[in-house]
């Protein structure tokens, strides 16, 4: 795509993208969505860069997004250069904001960015460009050693009453399907429930379990939801066979329960070698999970 100086008049843009002229100009104005190159005569000059993110925009606002929702996700990808010449997106500003907040029990400023990506972003993502990004720079920040244990607690405190608002704001729709969720161990907790989110912005009828749940106790409540997927989280080599051993358990219980697992890392699946990694394992983004989704949905 050719970058650059604008080539196109509003005239032409807005009959390429079948609107108003007014309503380019309006958006430039209220929405700051893209700022056209002028000639000499000071008219309106559209690159075929902006005609394309205008494109992009048109097809947000068909899907049900509002013009500012639109707007916003569309900001959410344009990188920013930092000092350093790193690329940062607007999302990452939000992140590095709460992230620095719980580091120093800030509540009210991290409540703040959080409500404020609320604002700009749709809830999907918020989930996904916000959630899931900040959670992983939180473990990793632990894992480095560079977060002590108490703002980790603090940060995974505040990371789940998040969780649990997008969880609440979720409506299941009548065709999607049932599914479980079962967290065995805390290590991929916050991971897994990013997942369970996901699911119930899809509009699946999901329900969310977390503790110590005994064998016959879960399979109780399998048969008295009847999902159709169960999903168990993996929280490392130590509850691994739990995980293995769960699965072909209530995979031989119940020949039509399709069953996943979150959390296999991959560098463990290799070392295994197991076939049921490459199977059951739903990935640790919502890319992986739509595709492990429409696999298995598929009849």
């Amino acid at each position: 795509m050719k970058r650059g100086k604008g080539k196109y008049n509003i005239k032409a843009a807005s009959s390429i993208l079948g609107i108003k002229p007014g309503t380019l100009r309006a958006w430039e104005k209220r929405y700051n969505i893209i700022s056209p190159h002028r000639n000499e005569s000071g008219h309106r000059l559209y690159s075929e860069e902006q005609i394309f993110l205008l494109q992009n925009v048109l097809e947000k606002v068909e899907k049900g997004f509002t013009i500012s929702q639109a707007a916003a996700q569309i900001e959410v990808s344009r990188g920013q250069k930092d000092t350093n010449g790193a690329v940062l997106t607007q999302a990452d500003h939000y992140i590095q904001e709460i992230i620095d907040a719980c580091n120093v029990f800030d509540e009210e400023s991290a409540n703040i960015a959080m409500d404020t990506c609320f604002k700009l972003f749709s809830i999907e993502a918020v989930l996904e460009h916000i959630l899931i990004p900040a959670i992983k720079e939180l473990n990793k920040l632990k894992d480095m050693q560079k977060m002590d244990s108490a703002s980790y607690c603090f940060g995974m405190a505040f990371f789940r009453a998040r969780l649990g608002i997008v969880s609440q704001c979720a409506r299941k729709s009548s065709i999607q399907p049932k599914a479980m969720a079962v967290s065995l161990e805390q290590g991929n907790e916050l991971e897994f429930l990013c997942f369970f989110c996901f699911l119930k912005l899809k509009g699946y009828d999901a329900v969310y379990l977390a503790g110590r749940i005994g064998k016959e106790d879960l399979e109780e409540a399998v048969r008295k939801f009847e999902p159709h997927f169960l999903f168990l989280s993996f929280a490392g080599e130590k509850n691994m066979e739990d995980c293995l051993s769960l699965s072909k358990h209530y995979g031989s219980l119940f020949p039509q329960l399709k069953i996943g697992i979150s959390g296999i890392p991959a560098d463990l699946q290799e070392k295994t070698g197991s076939e049921w990694h490459s199977e059951m394992s739903i990935g640790d983004d919502p890319d992986e999970w739509e595709k492990w989704l429409a696999k298995k949905e598929r009849p």
